[in-house]
């Protein structure tokens, strides 16, 4: 079947080659890139099945141009790209964020040294996204008892469930390496980064369910990666945000609290809020909350917390 053909069928489908979760969205994010630059109009879905996505396009624009040969190839349901492979074709990964940053393989409880191959396609759209899709900051933290300074790498990546093809674009428009460039160097436990991350987001992320992935790497190229789902978080920021408008505001004030006097315990009460709608939560956090904000402020909060325990 030619390019022409293909796209005069009721679908085409593409499918990621299975890199794992946190390098098959930097793909997935890639070819939905390329499509956009190559036609005028795309629609369709964008699912995540496994840890590999599944881009349906039911309506391209205009249909007389062929699909690309970079994209055509992930067509092909049984994708041999990737894995340990060895082969001319294949090269090592240099994304610090492929699995275990390209650099070693976990044999039993031991891990080993050992390149990661993957085709030069694959590491192109993957190294594209990574520059517009991810938010990237380098934060240091203090180590063992006899509290050793080291620096990572932080990377974060937001990782659509179930959405629509075009939404996708508007991922850039959330502007996630200037909002994670808010942050800052501050370590903060992983869900409460999680919560100031997104409140500062100018906008809702789109489509109906995400995950989060948030990969660390040290200079001597140790990694480590948290991630799950980011929807009830989510959840909670815009229903706060609805009845008080400055809670990005206040957000940004914390993360500076935090900064200048190493005080969590204010952003940690409302992650707890976010996770565990409780009264009792909710309480503690206005209690935590009473000498950051004036009176009229901290009613307006207080009010939505309780709407959302109670919702």
């Amino acid at each position: 079947m030619n390019g022409e053909e293909d796209l005069m069928s009721k679908d085409i489908i593409l499918i990621t080659p299975g890199h794992g979760l946190v390098t098959d969205t930097l793909i997935m994010y890639g070819i939905v890139d390329e499509l956009f630059r190559t036609y005028a109009w795309i629609n369709g879905t964008v699912n995540l099945q496994g840890q590999r996505y599944v881009i349906n396009l039911n309506n391209i624009r205009p249909s007389s141009i062929s699909l690309p040969e970079k994209i055509r190839q992930y067509q092909n349901f049984h994708i041999s790209c990737g894995g340990r492979l060895e082969g001319k074709e294949r090269v090592t990964a240099k994304l610090e964020i492929s699995p275990t940053s390209g650099k070693f393989e976990r044999v039993g409880a031991v891990w080993k040294r050992k390149q990661y191959k993957m085709c030069h396609q694959c590491e192109d759209f993957a190294e594209k996204a990574l520059e517009v899709y991810a938010g990237k900051r380098n934060i240091k933290k203090f180590t063992g008892t006899d509290k050793k300074r080291s620096s990572l790498r932080e990377y974060w990546i937001l990782s659509p469930v179930e959405i629509q093809l075009p939404l996708i674009l508007s991922i850039k428009g959330l502007e996630i390496s200037e909002s994670i460039g808010e942050l800052g160097s501050v370590n903060l436990p992983i869900m409460s980064s999680l919560l100031a991350f997104l409140s500062i987001l100018p906008s809702p992320l789109p489509g109906r369910s995400w995950l989060f992935s948030i990969y660390s790497v040290s200079k001597r190229l140790e990694s480590a990666y948290i991630g799950g789902r980011a929807d009830n978080i989510h959840r909670f920021i815009w229903t706060i945000r609805k009845r008080y408008i400055e809670f990005p505001s206040l957000i940004r004030r914390l993360i500076e609290l935090v900064k200048r006097e190493g005080n969590l315990s204010p952003l940690v009460r409302l992650t707890d809020v976010a996770m565990t709608p409780s009264l009792s939560l909710a309480y503690s956090a206005i209690r935590e909350l009473r000498l950051a904000l004036e009176k009229s402020e901290l009613k307006k909060l207080g009010e939505a917390l309780i709407e959302w325990c109670q919702a």
